[in-house]
């Protein structure tokens, strides 16, 4: 490596012109550069976190969520605690002017309905349920979008890997090629072996175009994400190594059934149906209503006599109009409590199954990381060193190459999919941290508010 500085003494003259022209040159060279030469970031939860940030504040469907929130509350807000006051005005016409001035020739009246029975109470709840319920919504779908977002990270990463698999082992062919070609020239290698060659370079030149499509889609699943319209490159990223090994145990399980997205939107929502139903046992109580009214003489505008008393609706006559919709509302009740069980149920099962995947992930990912790759290498080195003087066959070269190829893919395929599966476990267990995810002790059960 060359010095960073140098002593004033040891640098040689030059023309500033020179000099920047050079610098130019160098910078112009760099910008030229491969993209995947560039230092990638390492898709783990601190760069979730950052990105996550972004997809917050501009994805649409999280704005759209808020902007429910938003009316949800306004509409809480909005919940009337007194009915509108009802006035009356009116005359009333005699045949003798004595009586209008005993009585009073115009009417005025006001009327109250009474919140003394709890409808105007229960209606605030069922406001104020479906407010928790947009609420609930939000942060499900944020999470769910969190766990897309992580997942297109993922495949981002691991397409970008197998592209530069690809163009490594496109440039190991070309110079094998160029040393076949070399050997053939001076009678030491023979045509079919060439052709081989050629063909193994325009097979992977296929593979390496549909590769760099696929990197291409990859892309733009996190620019969707991301809630980003334009079409610049969300960055350059790499898989993280596999950590360690989860084991589902009965508190993991409960974080789960306690925390899982579709769980706590299914108890939302099962909240709102108790509100409703509450609200509807008490729709058949009667209104009460406080009135007051007054006659004046429109002679000399004294007041001649004044009225007060309470007003009662009888609701009787639709008995069984409300028994009817009490009866809707407890089977609307007991169908969300069925489906919360089953939901809960699904999530024990699906706990179960991405715990089962990730372990054969790991599994997969260590073997052909630390066992087939290592000695695969070790092969394919002896076989160079022996083909390169002639001493073994092309074939078995190549085929211990397309065994080092494939064992570093399965390996970044395994890899992937253990991190695709510890971002569902992290979805299911409402969970972003994976530490936490290790060690289930740490985490902390959501308080869900009990229901009636």
């Amino acid at each position: 490596m060359y010095p960073i500085f140098r002593p004033v003494d040891a640098v040689p003259t030059r023309h500033p012109l020179k000099s920047a022209a050079l610098w130019l040159a160098l910078a112009m060279a760099l910008g030229r550069g491969d993209p995947l030469q560039a230092a990638p970031e390492v898709v783990d939860a601190g760069l979730v976190l950052r990105l996550t940030g972004e997809m917050r504040a501009q994805h649409p469907a999280l704005r759209s969520l808020q902007a429910r929130v938003d009316a949800a509350h306004h509409a809480t807000e909005g919940t009337r605690r007194w009915a509108d006051p009802m006035l009356t005005a009116g005359g009333a016409a005699y045949r003798d002017s004595s009586m209008a001035r005993d009585n009073g020739d115009l009417i005025y009246g006001v009327q109250q309905t009474l919140p003394i029975l709890g409808k105007e109470k229960a209606a605030r709840a069922v406001a104020g349920s479906e407010e928790a319920m947009a609420e609930t919504r939000f942060e499900a779908r944020f999470v769910e979008l969190r766990r897309d977002l992580a997942l297109a990270l993922v495949a981002v990463a691991y397409e970008r890997e197998s592209v530069a698999l690809l163009r490594e082992d496109g440039r190991w062919l070309e110079a094998r090629e160029s040393t076949a070609r070399a050997r053939m020239a001076s009678g030491r290698e023979s045509l079919a072996q060439l052709l081989r060659l050629e063909n193994e370079r325009a097979r992977l030149r296929v593979d390496l175009a549909n590769g760099v499509v696929r990197l291409a889609d990859a892309e733009a699943a996190v620019r969707r994400a991301l809630g980003r319209t334009n079409e610049v490159s969300p960055g350059e990223f790499s898989l993280p190594p596999v950590g360690p090994d989860v084991a589902v145990d009965e508190r993991l399980v409960r974080i789960a059934e306690a925390s899982d997205p579709m769980v706590r939107t299914i108890h939302a929502e099962g909240r709102v149906a108790d509100a409703t139903l509450l609200a509807t046992r008490r729709s058949a109580r009667p209104d009460v209503a406080l009135g007051l009214q007054a006659y004046q003489y429109s002679g000399d505008g004294g007041i001649a006599q004044g009225m007060f008393g309470v007003t009662i609706n009888l609701p009787w006559f639709n008995r069984e109009n409300y028994r009817r919709d009490l009866r809707r509302d407890e089977a609307r009740v007991r169908a969300n409590r069925l489906e919360e069980t089953n939901a809960a149920a699904e999530v024990r099962r699906v706990v179960h199954r991405l715990a089962a995947d990730l372990a054969s992930a790991r599994r997969i990912a260590v073997l052909y990381r630390d066992d087939i790759r290592p000695r695969t290498a070790t092969t394919l080195g002896a076989l160079e060193a022996a083909w390169m003087p002639g001493g073994a066959d092309l074939r078995d070269l190549l085929e211990t190459r397309r065994q080092l190829v494939d064992a570093d893919r399965l390996a970044a395929r395994a890899t992937a999919d253990y991190w695709n599966a510890i971002h569902e476990l992290l979805l299911c267990c409402g969970l972003d941290d994976l530490g936490t995810l290790s060690d289930p002790a740490r985490a902390v059960l959501p308080t869900a508010k009990p229901r009636n």
